[in-house]
Parts: structure tokens; sequence; C-alpha cells
């Protein structure tokens, strides 16, 4: 279950990230989307908050470290930021210590109906 949960998440990353076109400038706290026919107000965010998980540093053997996993963690921090989120960036975290993340992560942001959340991970899926 776990494992699926994980890649429904990447899943889900890697969706936000491709909106991101949309974003407001860094200045702008919140975000207006408008429907393309009218023009009206479809969503409007107030905040914009990303987790950033990365794990390149493997204990098992089996699963090679991977040393691009930082960098890659920094190009989308970055990429965010520019678009106005606040992001919290993790490396190397334990299992327990991502569930813990991720639930921590929606206790401060995900109850919140205007906040947009985006979820990425970067390592070994």
């Amino acid at each position: 279950m776990y494992h699926w949960r994980r890649h429904l998440l990447t899943l889900w990353a890697s969706a936000m990230l491709a909106m991101l076109p949309v974003a407001a400038a860094a200045e702008t706290r919140g975000l207006v989307v408008p429907a393309p026919e009218t023009g009206e107000t479809v969503v409007e965010y107030e905040g914009s908050y990303a987790l950033l998980i990365g794990a390149a540093d493997y204990q098992n053997n089996a699963w090679p470290d991977l040393e691009s996993v930082p960098g890659e963690l920094a190009r989308v921090e970055s990429v965010l930021q520019d678009q106005g989120f606040t992001v919290e960036k993790h490396l190397n975290p334990t299992g327990q210590e991502l569930e813990g993340l991720y639930e921590e992560f929606l206790d401060r942001y995900g109850y919140d109906t205007p906040n947009r959340l985006v979820f990425f991970y970067s390592g070994h899926g």
C-alpha cells in the first residue's frame, strides 16, 4: 500500500509542476485562475507551499546512491520559489521520517482550502 501511495503522490506532483506556467509572480502571494471562456475567477489561491523530498543515500547496497538528487531538489526549489511558493526541502529521510514529513506538512497547510500544495520526490521510485 505504501508504494502505491508514493507513486500516486509522485504522479500528482508531476501534474502540479506541469501547471506552474499559470502561476503568479513571486511578488504575488495569491493566484487567480480565470476561466478561459469567461475570464471569471475559477480558483483563487492564497498560499503556495511545496514539500520537496530527496532520497540519494541508500543503506541497501542493492540500490545505488543517486548523486543527482541534491541538484534536482535545488533546481525544483528555485523554480517553485520563483513562482511564489514557500518551500520545505528534506534530504534522505527514513521511511518513518518521510511519513511524518507528509503528515506535518498537510497538518500545516493542507486544511486551508485556498492553499496550493506541491509534493515532489526525487529518488529511486
